[in-house]
């Protein structure tokens, strides 16, 4: 399963073949807010926030979520993920619980994903 950091949109037809790698509905990614960058695929968000941490982000910087292509264009995000349960960022949940940082992830992934569709 491959998992690719970009850090400029991508066309839509690249951003389906993450599709069946593993999920055939969604597409895991992890947004770094700092760097404006996206770790996009993979089976679970720690391995995109891995890869992410390799690459030179810091930790409070990243965030999780799943992209739905077939969905309607108001519910193809969602910030929901493990990684970011961190009490020490003020976040106690799966969901990003701060709106303001929750619209800075969603416009980054708006952005790179060229999203609407």
């Amino acid at each position: 399963m491959e998992i690719r950091i970009i850090g400029q949109k991508i066309p839509k037809e690249e951003t389906l073949r993450f599709l069946g790698q593993p999920f055939e509905d969604m597409v895991k990614f992890v947004v770094d807010v700092r760097l404006g960058v996206m770790a996009l695929g993979g089976s679970m968000h720690a391995d995109a926030e891995a890869v992410l941490l390799r690459n030179g982000s810091n930790q409070s910087d990243l965030w999780g979520g799943n992209f739905f292509p077939k969905n309607p264009a108001m519910a193809q995000i969602e910030l929901h993920s493990l990684i970011n349960i961190r009490p020490a960022d003020k976040n106690r949940s799966l969901v990003v619980q701060d709106e303001a940082l929750a619209g800075k992830i969603k416009e980054i992934a708006v952005q790179l994903l060229g999203l609407p569709w």
